[in-house]
Order: structure tokens, then sequence, then C-alpha cells
């Protein structure tokens, strides 16, 4: 709390950790909603690798690109020659690696067809998330911490999702304040929101989701957040 109370001023900051070997949990305004931004891709990328585990569909797959799915932003899809179609697991690579926007589109179409699958998903894990936030797509870091905690636990069927967020760089602030461990993070933007989402591995691995609104010099402040209480996990944990 004195961490979070150097950064939070009269801003908006949720947070949740969970360390997974102790099964400690502390969190800030994690019931608050906020604009999920690319933080929610990492719950498309899920529901996709489902279906491969399933059978009901492969990696190998070729999903076909339309101008239509065009959305500026990073990404090797979004900004190189397009081709007429790509592999499955490539456009999954590239939403979660490169945070790309179109490749996301190419998976789960308009925003009524990823609310309702982001809405359906989350029912499943015994979430209750409203159409209305799914549309506006807005969630809580509560919400996102059942979304994680089933990403580590069952991380042998997410092992490939999970190396793509290891190989993530671009805006990935986490990793920038904990240089020395490996860590799984997707980060998310979207005007005055900017926010991180990770599992840290290390001696004793744990979950850390960081969520914020008008927050001055956020990277930063998610940068030596995540410092902070990484020091405090090594330390007291």
């Amino acid at each position: 709390k004195n961490i979070i109370s150097q950064y939070k001023a009269n801003n908006e900051i949720g947070i949740v950790y969970k360390n997974f070997s102790t099964g400690y949990r502390f969190s800030e305004d994690d019931e608050r909603y906020f604009a999920a931004a690319s933080t929610i891709k990492v719950v498309y990328a899920m529901k996709i690798y489902d279906r491969i585990n399933a059978g009901e569909i492969r990696k190998d797959d070729d999903i076909k690109y339309d101008p239509k799915y065009l959305e500026e932003g990073g990404g090797e899809i979004t900004n190189q020659e397009k081709k007429d179609s790509y592999k499955l697991d490539y456009v999954i690579q590239n939403m979660i690696q490169y945070s790309d926007n179109t490749a996301t589109n190419m998976l789960v179409g308009n925003s009524a067809t990823a609310a309702d699958l982001l809405v359906k998903y989350l029912d499943g894990l015994g979430v209750n998330l409203s159409q209305e936030e799914a549309q506006k797509n807005r969630i809580t870091p509560a919400m996102m911490e059942v979304v994680w905690a089933k990403l580590y636990n069952e991380r042998d069927k997410y092992s490939k999702l999970i190396k793509y967020l290891e190989d993530s760089e671009a805006g990935e602030v986490i990793k920038d304040g904990i240089p020395n461990k490996k860590i799984a993070s997707k980060y998310g933007a979207i005007e005055a929101n900017y926010h991180e989402t990770a599992i840290v591995f290390g001696d004793k691995d744990y979950m850390l989701l960081i969520y914020t609104n008008k927050l001055n010099n956020s990277k930063q402040a998610i940068r030596d957040i995540a410092k902070k209480i990484d020091e405090i996990t090594n330390n007291n944990m």
C-alpha cells in the first residue's frame, strides 16, 4: 500500500499480486473497471489454443487476410507486404508477441464478435462480465486474475502462448523493472490508460496485474512498482 500510494495520488491504479508458491494475495481496487486495451488479447489466444487442444482446429490452418482487417499498430502482418493467408499460429504470435491489431481482427472479427467471445469465455471460468462492459472492452483486475491463474495452472497446455508472452518486448515495462527473471507479460495502452499483466518466474512464481487510468508517467510508475514488489517478494516471501 505504501508503494502504490507513492504513485496513485488522485488517479486510478488497480493491482493484483498473487504468489503461486505461498498462496499470498494482495489487491488494490481489483473490482474497478478499466479499459482492457490489448491485455484482453491473452483471453483470445487462450480460447484459440483451447480449440487447438480439443482438435477443433489446427495450428497450421490457413487464416485468410482481408483488407477490412487492417488496423494500424505494431506487428509483422500489419506492417509488411500482405499475403492472401497466414498460418494460424503465426497470426497468434503476431497478436501476442507484437500486439498486432490486424492479426487480432483476423482471429476474432469485429468488436461485437470479440465481446461475445470474451463474455462466454469468462462465463466458463465462473466470471460474470456483462455484454455492455465487454462491448466497451472494459475489465477488472480481479477478472483478469482468473484468466492468468488458469494460464499458469494449466501452463503445459499454453506453452506456445507463454513463450510468445516471454518473447514480447514492445511496451513491456515489467520486464524492464525486473530484468533478471523470466517474465511472461502483455501490455495494453489506450488513451490515458496503460496496463501490464504478467507472470514472474523465479524461486517463487507470482502473478502481477497492474491497471491504471490517467496516471502520470504510467510506464515509469509500473516499472518502479514492479521492481519494488519483486524486491519484497525476494526478501519476505
